[in-house]
């Protein structure tokens, strides 16, 4: 074969396939293997370089707090329905403030054989006063009062007023975290106060859910173990958990479904339950809710939705 015939027959077959190649007949697979000549295209970049994988995303701190459906994990009859305002612990003892003008009052319970709460003693309030938040300092029982400027002082064992501290705006709820007592007025701030002259002795923390105040907030409870606030929000059935440093709420958690089972279980000639209000940790890690004019208190468990 002379040098231009085998020339012109190794054209032809290029040619020939040439077409399979371009649509991607069986021979496409074997060129590309060897490598094609220039840039490779997309879809056979390999290795990471040409895809780097995105790094995780952390919440920032413009993130909403998620709102978490708490779980009953047992109900425990109320003996009557209370205007439940401030609630705690005292080892196994129930402490628990209610309002309204002429009916404030302190009861002390204890839960029986886990199913049922026993009155065990109660202290009546003049009827000029209307009780609000209550906590245990120093071995003593503290009562805020709403628009009377007075914090009560109750002797844990007998129940009768000690004596009275006067200070200046609303009281709404009251809680210990060992060191300072924290208090709420109806507005976004958590007063930082003195556990015995009630004086304040901080700037008050302002709390907020992404740079807006929180405002109505309202009952309050320490909790040592996770190291936050709880605060009930006045007119709704949730609950902010909030961050002592800062302020800012890092969940909530959503207590209509107890204020639904109050609903369904109230009695004959009851008044009809109020909001959520009133928590209160056992100093296991157990978190009982309850809520004004409710029938039960409840063992709750925060799911994590």
């Amino acid at each position: 074969m002379t040098k231009c015939r085998a020339t012109l027959f190794l054209a032809s077959l290029a040619l020939l396939f040439l077409p399979l190649c371009a649509q991607g007949g069986p021979w496409g697979p074997l060129l590309l293997a060897h490598g094609p000549v220039g840039p490779v295209p997309p879809p056979y970049r390999q290795g990471p370089a040409a895809r780097p994988a995105a790094a995780p995303q952390k919440p920032g701190p413009d993130a909403a707090p998620k709102t978490h459906q708490v779980a009953i994990v047992q109900e425990i009859p109320k003996p009557e329905p209370l205007f439940t305002q401030g609630l705690f612990f005292d080892g196994g003892t129930l402490y628990e403030s209610s309002g309204l003008y002429g009916r404030s009052r302190l009861d002390t319970f204890l839960i029986e054989e886990g199913v049922r709460l026993k009155g065990t003693g109660t202290l009546r309030f003049p009827p000029g006063f209307f009780a609000e938040g209550a906590a245990l300092a120093g071995g003593r029982v503290l009562v805020l009062t709403w628009k009377e400027g007075t914090l009560f002082e109750v002797d844990p064992e007998s129940l009768g007023i000690k004596g009275s501290i006067f200070y200046q705006g609303e009281g709404w709820g009251l809680t210990y975290d060992g060191e300072r007592l924290l208090s709420t007025d109806g507005t976004d701030l958590i007063k930082v106060r003195d556990p015995v002259g009630f004086q304040e002795v901080a700037p008050p923390l302002r709390v907020k859910d992404r740079g807006r105040p929180v405002e109505r907030l309202n009952e309050l409870e320490w909790d040592p173990l996770g190291k936050v606030i709880y605060a009930n929000i006045f007119q709704s059935d949730l609950v902010a958990a909030i961050d002592p440093a800062s302020g800012s709420v890092l969940r909530y958690l959503d207590l209509s479904p107890l204020r639904r089972r109050a609903l369904a279980q109230r009695k004959p000639g009851w008044p009809e339950p109020d909001v959520a209000n009133g928590l209160a940790l056992d100093g296991s890690g157990g978190l009982y809710a309850t809520g004004k004019l409710w029938g039960s208190l409840y063992l709750i468990k925060p799911g994590t939705d």
